[in-house]
């Protein structure tokens, strides 16, 4: 056979077999199945089985030892400007004494075993707040004078007192006992089952 021939071959095969294929679908209404009633239809579905419950993860609480941060000296001056601050706005409109006392009763706290090792940390310490001026806003209203600055440098290096721990311009603490009013404050030491 000749290559044209198998060209007309194959081109008629072809023709052929699409027409077969026509033929078979062309009756396709009568294949789709008829509408079934949806009330003659069973469920399969089920529900998915709950998983069983797990087991309670165990946590294991690991203490890690942190490395404390050094206090360095720029700390040191930045907390006792801080007190410098905080007894302007406590005690800026006291006599001398009594701003004194208030910065005494900062820095006893800070050498106490009770109360925290830092200016900063006494000034903020919280449950309940030990300083009003740290949530009134009053804290950096005003600058603090050069006397308060000398009032100090002057306690840092001698104490005018060791025992007063507490004031406030209400009454004497209830945390301590009652030493003296001075001014608008009533100052307080620490009990006497706390003093050493």
């Amino acid at each position: 056979m000749r290559t044209n021939e198998w060209k007309d071959l194959g081109i008629l095969f072809l023709i052929a077999l699409a027409m077969v294929i026509f033929l078979a679908y062309a009756d396709l209404p009568s294949m789709v199945p008829e509408k079934v009633e949806a009330e003659t239809i069973e469920s399969t579905w089920e529900p998915i089985p709950e998983e069983p419950e797990a087991e309670p993860m165990r946590v294991e609480i690991v203490e890690v030892e942190t490395e404390e941060t050094e206090y360095t000296e720029e700390d040191f001056y930045d907390d006792l400007e801080l007190l410098a601050y905080c007894t302007m706005a406590e005690a800026g409109n006291q006599c001398e004494e009594g701003k004194r006392l208030v910065i005494d009763c900062i820095l006893n706290r800070v050498d106490s075993e009770y109360f925290p090792g830092t200016i900063r940390e006494v000034i903020f310490q919280k449950n309940p707040t030990q300083f009003a001026v740290t949530t009134d806003g009053s804290l950096y209203k005003n600058e603090p004078t050069e006397d308060i600055y000398r009032f100090i440098r002057e306690e840092i290096h001698e104490r005018t007192n060791n025992e007063v721990f507490y004031f406030n311009s209400i009454g004497f603490n209830t945390d301590g006992e009652a030493w003296r009013k001075v001014g608008a404050h009533y100052f307080s030491k620490l009990r006497k089952e706390l003093q050493e």
